[in-house]
Formats: structure tokens, C-alpha cells, sequence
């Protein structure tokens, strides 16, 4: 072993020898019987916490707090804490500390030790548990010239920061007065352990402080205080005078589907959160009473109902439910939009009319020709008198207007029935006869192939005459029928 080493450890035996005997000697200015007092009420104190054992980095100044130059740093562990419980909020808090330390002219890195015999004081019993330090130190910082040590009072501040019920970090400061010395402070950060005194329960509630949530008020619910008596702990509890379930935070749920019933649209079936407690058998996020085919999934634009084609038609009410189509529709696509669906549309890819089944309306000029073609035929046709029996000789006339209708199969016809004024002096049989005989052409064509819904009928009787009734000429006139193409 070298010299130097030797030497310190015959320094450090008698550091402990001196401390020893500084220690008697404080003890017997304290007075015994306060000493023993404490150590009693150790063991008589009702509601302790548990011990606790710390180690820290240690800074030590003996400068002030304005001088930054004179703070001097010793790893971690310089020093060494234990926590003794007294009562449920006092404990005795004796300390070792090491380190390094510089005052006045002395050089730094001179060798610091101190005993601190204090008494400690929580302000609370939470996770973050501030406190305040009392008590008396016994120091020395070595120097070439000096081995005394000197003792006086101190006073501290700290706080715990609890991560768990047995474990921690500390944060302390403490300022101790050394009558003829100098005065210091110390600056400590670390770690802190509690070790429970025995089967501790500090609020009597049966629940021992290592698992109780509230170690100091007594309580059913895991420890806390649970006023409604729901199992919920009223610091969680959002209804805490109301029993409810622990699924709706404290508050009542009779469903059970984890809905508070004041929040809850269908607070008497089990539902799902975000559907407000409603359920939804078929899980397409809309709720049952919303949803217009609960048992199948279907989207919000069609309330919940399936839609194949995505055209926004329900497919129950979709004509065409393979294919996307419009609404107005039915969900039948129409290629042209001319407002008829393709599978109605006989001209699916040309815009047209809806009376011609979608296809165009014939142009103006064809119109002309048609109508001229027309009633060149129609004035051919001709009844017996008073009748509505065509003549045969009205056939071949008849049959150039079943040819020209074919040439538009998409349009319809006006079929007009007129007489003259004689035959009876009652209009309305003359208006009946001309109906019957519009009726009777009409007929003749759908014999001949032409749908009946592209006909119309309309007698007039005498109403619309072409020439005066007074002569033989005239009435030959009047009595006709017209045939007129609807270009509507």
C-alpha cells in the first residue's frame, strides 16, 4: 500500500473517532431525554408511512447563494439519507454527507464531510411531496492547517417525486450556520426509497398503504373514498353521489354499454360509444333506429341500406341495381340525358323526348311533309251515311297512313272526327258519331301493327266546319276526318 493512501485512511479513521466524540458531546447539549423521546415516539407513532433510504449527488458552496464559482460537485452517491417515522407526517432524518469543497482563500477540492441530525416534515402524503428540514450539523472541510470540527443549526427545503409507492427522485437544499466556521449550503439531487414499516395501513380502511390508492384517507374503493358506493373511487368518479358502473365512469348505465344514461340515445339498449349507446346489429356505424335495413350494411347516403352499383339508390328501390344510374331515375343509367333510362330509351345515345320514348322529335319540315301526306290520305276515307262503318274503298287510304306511321315509330298520331250539321237537330250525336268514327280509323291501324298508345282520338261533330253547312258542296266538306302527327 502507498504512503498517501495509508495516510487518508488514517485520516478517515480519525474523522470517525472525532465525529464520534463531537457527537457525545452534542448529544448531552440536546439533552438525552429529548433524544429519547423521539426514538420513542418511532415505535409508538400511528399511521407511518415507512422508512425511507436516499442516495445523492452532493454540491456544496460556502460562498453564498449569489457566488457560482465556489459551488463544488461530488458524484453520486456523496451522500447518504434515512428516513425514520415519527409520525404520519414527521420523521427523523439523519444524513451523511462527503464531497468536495472551497471557502475563502482556501483552495478547492478540499475533503467536506458532514452528520446531519434533522427532523423532517411532509406538507403532504401525495406523489409530489414537498417538505421542510430542522436540525443540527456537525461539518469539516480539511485544510493543511485545520482538523476541527464544528457543529451548529440548519434548515432545509425539498421535494419528493414519487414514480411508484417505494420509489422516487429528491430534490433538497440546505443551510447550515457553523458558528466560527463558515457558514455553507448544500444542494442535493438523487434517488429515494421507502420501505414499509411492517404491514402498514395508515387510514385503518383495511387496504395496506402498498396497494392502497389513497394511503391516507380511508375509503372502499381501492382505498378512496367512494361516497355512492359503486366500487368507483370518487376522484374518479364523474357521478360520485350517484351509484353507476365503472364502465361509465362512476355514473349510471343501465345497458351497461359504458354510455352514461343522460348521454345515452337508447339508454335502454346496449349500444355502442360512438353511435351515442345506440346499437347496430348490422355494423355499418349507423345506428338501428336510423338505419333503414338494420340487419344489412349499407352507407349513410342510402341510410344504411346496400347499394351495389354506389349510385346512391338503395338497391330495394333501384331499378337498376348492377348499374349506376340517377336518383330521379330510379338508379337507371341514361347515357344521352334527355331523361330517359337507358332500357327505356330507344335511342339510348341520341337525346330525344320522353313521348318518343326518347328519340328525337321529327324536324319541322318533316312535319309539314307528313301532315300534307297525311290528310291527302284521310280525306279518302269515307262511312256510310249516319254510320260508322268505313267503306272499302277507304282501305287503300287507310293503308298509306299505316306506312307512314311505321316511317315514325316513335311518334304519335291525333286522329279528329267531323260531320256536317244534318242528320238530327241533337249536337250531341253528331259529336258522338264523329267520336265513333275517330275510334274506328284508330282501331284500324292497331289491327294493322301500330301500338294503340301512339293514337289519340277526338270528335268534334259540327263544331269545326271547313265550309258552310248550307250547301250540298259544304257539307261534303264538313264531313271528314283528319289524321295530324303529335311533335310534341
Amino acid at each position: 500500500m502507498k504512503k498517501s493512501q495509508f495516510l487518508q485512511l488514517l485520516n478517515d479513521f480519525d474523522f470517525l473517532l472525532r465525529a464520534n466524540n463531537y457527537v457525545k458531546i452534542i448529544m448531552k447539549n440536546l439533552r438525552l431525554t429529548f433524544l429519547f423521546f423521539i426514538f420513542q415516539m418511532s415505535f409508538t407513532a400511528q399511521g407511518q408511512a415507512g422508512y425511507t433510504v436516499g442516495f445523492a449527488a452532493n454540491h456544496i458552496n460556502f460562498a453564498g447563494f449569489g457566488s457560482k464559482s465556489d459551488w463544488q460537485y461530488t458524484w453520486f452517491p456523496a451522500k447518504l439519507t434515512i428516513g425514520i417515522p415519527l409520525t404520519e407526517k414527521l420523521s427523523a432524518y439523519p444524513a451523511l454527507a462527503l464531497g468536495k469543497a472551497s471557502y475563502g482563500d482556501t483552495p478547492k477540492d478540499r475533503f467536506f464531510r458532514s452528520i446531519d441530525l434533522d427532523l423532517k416534515y411532509n406538507f403532504t402524503q401525495t406523489a409530489l411531496q414537498p417538505y421542510a428540514l430542522l436540525g443540527y450539523s456537525i461539518a469539516h472541510a480539511q485544510t493543511s492547517s485545520s482538523r476541527e470540527f464544528y457543529g451548529g443549526p440548519n434548515v432545509g427545503l425539498g421535494i419528493n417525486f414519487w414514480f411508484q409507492y417505494n420509489f422516487g427522485l429528491n430534490l433538497q437544499e440546505t443551510y447550515t450556520l457553523l458558528p466560527g466556521y463558515h457558514n455553507y449550503h448544500q444542494l442535493s439531487l438523487g434517488v429515494m426509497f421507502r420501505i414499509p414499516k411492517g404491514r402498514t395501513d395508515c387510514d385503518k380502511d383495511g387496504f395496506l398503504d402498498t396497494v392502497d390508492a389513497c394511503p391516507t384517507v380511508a375509503g372502499t374503493a381501492k382505498g378512496c373514498p367512494d361516497r355512492d358506493g359503486d366500487g368507483v373511487a370518487d376522484k374518479d368518479d364523474v357521478c360520485p353521489d350517484v351509484a353507476g358502473a365503472e364502465s361509465a365512469k362512476g355514473c349510471p348505465d343501465k345497458d351497461g354499454d359504458g354510455v352514461k344514461d343522460d348521454k345515452d340515445q337508447c339508454p335502454d339498449e346496449a349500444g355502442k360509444k360512438e353511435l351515442n349507446g345506440c346499437p347496430d346489429k348490422d355494423g355499418d356505424g349507423i345506428a338501428d333506429s336510423k338505419d333503414e335495413c338494420p340487419d344489412e350494411a349499407g352507407g349513410a347516403e342510402t341510410k344504411g341500406c346496400p347499394d351495389k352499383d354506389g349510385d346512391h339508390v338503395p338497391d330495394k328501390d333501384d331499378a337498376c341495381p348492377a348499374l349506376a344510374g340517377k336518383t330521379e331515375l330510379k338508379g337507371c343509367p341514361d347515357r344521352d340525358n334527355d331523361g330517359v333510362s337507358d332500357d327505356s330509351d330507344n335511342c339510348p345515345d341520341e337525346a330525344g323526348l320522353s313521348a318518343n320514348k326518347g328519340c328525337p322529335a321529327v324536324k319541322k319540315e318533316e312535319v309539314k311533309r307528313v301532315e300534307k301526306e297525311l290528310n291527302m290520305h284521310a280525306v279518302r276515307i269515307q262511312f256510310e251515311t249516319s254510320k260508322d262503318n268505313l267503306r272499302p274503298s277507304s282501305f287503300p287510304s287507310l293503308d298509306q297512313v299505316v306506312a307512314l306511321m311505321n316511317e315514325f315509330p316513335y311518334s304519335k298520331f291525333l286522329v279528329e272526327g267531323h260531320t256536317d250539321s244534318t242528320g238530327t237537330s241533337v249536337y250531341n250525336l253528331n259529336i258522338d258519331l264523329s267520336q265513333r268514327r275517330a275510334d274506328v280509323i284508330k282501331y284500324y291501324f292497331v289491327s294493322k301493327g301500330i301500338a294503340e298508345e301512339r293514337i289519340s282520338t277526338k270528335g268534334y261533330g259540327s263544331a269545326r266546319p271547313l265550309a258552310s253547312n248550307k250547301t250540298s258542296a259544304g257539307r261534303a266538306k264538313n264531313r271528314r276526318s283528319e289524321i295530324h302527327l303529335n311533335n310534341d
